[in-house]
């Protein structure tokens, strides 16, 4: 990523949101990226015998809307000995305000303990881990996806509980991130868990502060961790840690990847020496007509789907921009040319001195060569000086 600084100006773009976005692809067998599990598929499991390992239950195969095709679960009753009571897990729809969303639900009796787990792992239908039946599937999307998510919609009582996300390469290789959730009712409408793909590569770490109220208790790793261009498997364990909470009542939505996006800019100036570096000072220039491009499927430039303005000191952003390729072109304003591009001014980092717009054969706009963005990227470095 450039951070672009230029003697006598000050950068405007300091800090940049990149928001998330969801992926709307189900995952079957062999796709890449997007829903973990849209939780239309019900089922259910109920474990009133402490200690006899649970119950469990699978799914059908060959399901799109789950990760690998087939999702199994299950329920464990820890204590009391009592038949009366129980824990139950199950995923049928969950009512938010104003709409219906599929999600998981987790109860257990009072004075009861009991966990519960979550597991896709390919088409086994078996409770028992598959470290790599998943087939190494790249849940990166070619490194574009950047987060899982999911909401919590209820959780209860006070103390609240805590959920592991296990994710395996193979049974050497794999990563553990578990968090505190905490207590909140119906009056919340959800609170959204964004768990990174890079926390589980953090190993061994102690609590981390999540945006919102959720923290991260602690990531564990076996060998190199979990590499997720190379799933073999996931898992989510609900009400884990040392002293599982009693009585717990939690619900969650859908679980899905998401992409992180990127942004590019940045200044426009006249180049008043003409020789392509900008070593000028105030002479951003605004108002300047600026155009994002797409690319075409041979890898040029294509058609306009944004334009901005650059401000009162010449500066220009395109930000939340799907992860891929884009070109950038301004209309030049009066009798204004393109000045000199990819000059070399001896430093370090020319293309944070250079222009990089060329003129193109209209007359009327300069424009930049293909700019291929990956998640998270924020490219200021697409200049265009003006003689």
């Amino acid at each position: 990523m450039s951070t672009k600084t230029t003697r006598g100006r000050k950068r405007r773009w300091l800090t940049t949101l990149i928001a998330p976005v969801a992926l709307t692809l189900a995952m079957g067998q062999a796709a890449q990226a997007g829903v973990i599990d849209d939780f239309t598929e019900i089922q259910g499991v109920v474990d009133d015998a402490a200690g006899v390992n649970g119950q469990s239950a699978s799914t059908a195969t060959g399901l799109s809307g789950i990760l690998g095709g087939q999702r199994d679960i299950k329920a464990d009753k820890i204590s009391p000995d009592s038949t009366a009571v129980a824990a139950r897990l199950t995923i049928v729809p969950t009512p938010l305000p104003g709409e219906t969303i599929d999600g998981v639900n987790f109860s257990t009796d009072a004075a009861v303990v009991g966990t519960a787990l979550v597991q896709w792992d390919g088409e086994d239908q078996d409770i028992a881990l598959d470290h790599t039946g998943l087939n190494g599937i790249d849940l990166t999307e070619g490194g574009t996806v950047g987060a899982i998510e999911f909401e919590v919609v209820f959780s209860q009582p006070a103390a609240g509980g805590r959920l592991t996300l296990e994710a395996y390469s193979d049974d050497v290789n794999h990563s553990a991130v578990e968090i505190q959730v905490p207590s909140f009712g119906p009056e919340i409408p959800g609170m959204l868990v964004s768990l990174p793909l890079t926390l589980f590569q953090a190993c061994p770490s102690g609590p981390i502060d999540l945006p919102g109220p959720v923290d991260v208790v602690s990531v564990t790793c076996s060998g190199a961790g979990v590499d997720f261009e190379n799933l073999g498997a996931l898992q989510l364990k609900i009400n884990t840690g040392p002293n599982p909470t009693v009585a717990l009542d939690i619900s969650l939505t859908e679980i899905t990847t998401v992409q992180t996006l990127a942004a590019l800019g940045d200044y426009v100036w006249v180049d008043t020496n003409g020789n392509g570096i900008q070593d000028e000072v105030g002479t951003g220039l605004p108002g300047v007509t600026v155009h994002l491009l797409d690319t075409n499927t041979d890898g040029t430039c294509g058609s306009i789907i944004d334009t901005t303005p650059t401000d009162s000191n010449g500066f220009y952003l395109f930000d939340n921009l799907t992860p891929g390729g884009y070109c950038v072109s301004i209309e030049k304003p009066g009798d204004y040319q393109c000045t000199l591009v990819n000059q070399d001014d001896g430093n370090a980092n020319p293309d944070e001195r250079d222009s990089d717009m060329v003129a193109q054969g209209d007359g009327i706009t300069c424009q930049t060569d293909p700019i291929n963005l990956v998640a998270g990227q924020v490219d200021l470095t697409w200049d265009a000086g003006l003689v």
